[in-house]
């Protein structure tokens, strides 16, 4: 089953990141102002990643229950604010949208028709612009 089709029919925002990436941290802050202010207007935010095969302790070799606590850890411990929005880990995903750097950021609509794909650092006034975008389409 796909990770994603249980979330159909609403608008999504996939934050895609890696727990050792500096941007996808940097990007928390405004992350978390997003999903709050949207989290009444049916946008649903989701936060994909996968593994890399190494955590901070260990720089190869990682098991997967390893990386997954690290993966776990880092989300509570940097994305405060985020604790609502579900961590799918999943390479799968990643290489359907085609991550080639992290943070990448899509915007799908509710029909499923992905209205913005932006890899790298995003600017939270251009997210916003987006999201109404979608939004506004949505009714």
């Amino acid at each position: 089953m796909d990770e994603l089709s249980k979330f159909k029919g609403k608008p999504m925002l996939l934050f895609l990141w890696a727990h050792w990436c500096g941007d996808c941290k940097a990007q928390a802050p405004s992350l978390a102002r997003i999903a709050a202010k949207y989290k009444d207007r049916e946008l649903t935010v989701i936060a994909p990643t996968r593994r890399y095969g190494y955590t901070e302790k260990k720089s190869e070799n990682a098991t997967v229950e390893e990386e997954d606590v690290e993966i776990a850890r880092t989300w509570k411990e940097v994305y405060t604010g985020l604790a609502d929005v579900p961590v799918v880990t999943s390479e799968a995903i990643m290489v359907r949208y085609g991550v080639s750097t992290t943070p990448t950021f899509v915007l799908i609509d509710k029909k499923g028709t992905g209205r913005m794909y932006h890899p790298g650092r995003l600017a939270e006034s251009e997210l916003e612009l987006r999201i109404e975008k979608v939004l506004q389409a949505a009714k």
